[in-house]
This record gives structure tokens, C-alpha cells and sequence, in this order.
């Protein structure tokens, strides 16, 4: 809000910084599986429009499956760390996956453990967490509320446990 005057500028600032649409589940569902093949939502708690688009054949390719004769074609896009660069990627704005995308930004700063200082944690994911702030920002004030709430009082997402980066 700093950089706007009021909130509703500053929600517009968000979505505009980030490029990325904000709607409710069913709004989601409705506008993407017309025009596109079968949007879903993803762990992180957003939704995709194109789960099997061309960034999941660029996914898959990276995967290197094994053996080649697998087929993998139906397999969607698990890239979770590049949502928020993807121009498919929808903020479903729905309490119960703001939880969850708030969970997994509990667990990207919590692997702070995992690397050898905070620079390095920095340099990998200042900008995804940036990225993850503008995308709560822009949700509705009441849902963000609700979000935040569950997440003090039940914890985490049930798919974002505590410690989940020590399980690797």
C-alpha cells in the first residue's frame, strides 16, 4: 500500500506485478474448461489452466523418465517452483487453498535449514516468495483473514507438513 493510496489500488498493483489471475474455485472451473483441457488445482494451492500444455512437455523432457519406452504424455506439469512464472497459473481464491499456499511458503522458509546460509536461501527463493506474498496480497482481505487464522490455529496444510524438508 505504500506505493498506492488506497487498497483496492494496491490489490491491483499486486495482480498486475505478478500477471496472474485471482478467482474463486468455481469461477475457475467455469471460465478454463471451456476454452482450455481440464484445469486443475495444484499442491501449492493454485490452479492451472493448461495442466498439460507445453510446460509439461518441457517438464517431462527435464524429468528424463526412464525407461524411454514409458509413456508419460499424460502425465501434468509438477514444476511447483515455476508456477508463479507460468502464465497458466490461476490464485484460486477460495480460504482452503490460500491455506495451503500459505503452508507452502512456510515450508520454502523453513528449508532456510537446508542451505549453507541465508544468502543462498535468498538467492534461490527471494523471488518466489516475493512472488507468493503479491499472490496472498491479492486475494480478498476476509479470505486472506480466514487463511491466516487456520494456519495458527489447525497448522500447516495436511500436504505441506512441519519438517517436511527433513523427510528428504
Amino acid at each position: 500500500m505504500v506505493k498506492c493510496s488506497d487498497l483496492s489500488e494496491s490489490k491491483e498493483y499486486a495482480k498486475k506485478q505478478l500477471d496472474v489471475e485471482v478467482l474463486p474455485h468455481e469461477a475457475f472451473l467455469q471460465k478454463y474448461s471451456r476454452v482450455h483441457n481440464k484445469p486443475q488445482k495444484t499442491v501449492i494451492g493454485s490452479g492451472c489452466k493448461k495442466p498439460l500444455g507445453a510446460e509439461a512437455d518441457i517438464y517431462r523432457k527435464k524429468m528424463n523418465f526412464s525407461p524411454k519406452t514409458l509413456n508419460v504424455d499424460h502425465l501434468a506439469c509438477s514444476d511447483i517452483l515455476k508456477c508463479f512464472s507460468c502464465s497458466n497459473q490461476v490464485i484460486i481464491e477460495e480460504v482452503e487453498d490460500i491455506w495451503c499456499l500459505l503452508s507452502f511458503k512456510e515450508a520454502i522458509n523453513e528449508s532456510i535449514r537446508d542451505h549453507i546460509n541465508s544468502t543462498q536461501f535468498v538467492r534461490n527463493f527471494k523471488d518466489l516468495i516475493d512472488k507468493i506474498d503479491f499472490a496472498i496480497f491479492s486475494v480478498a482481505p476476509a479470505v486472506r483473514r480466514k487463511a491466516t487464522r487456520k494456519l495458527k490455529q489447525e497448522g500447516r496444510h495436511p500436504i505441506w507438513p512441519e519438517n517436511i524438508n527433513y523427510l528428504f
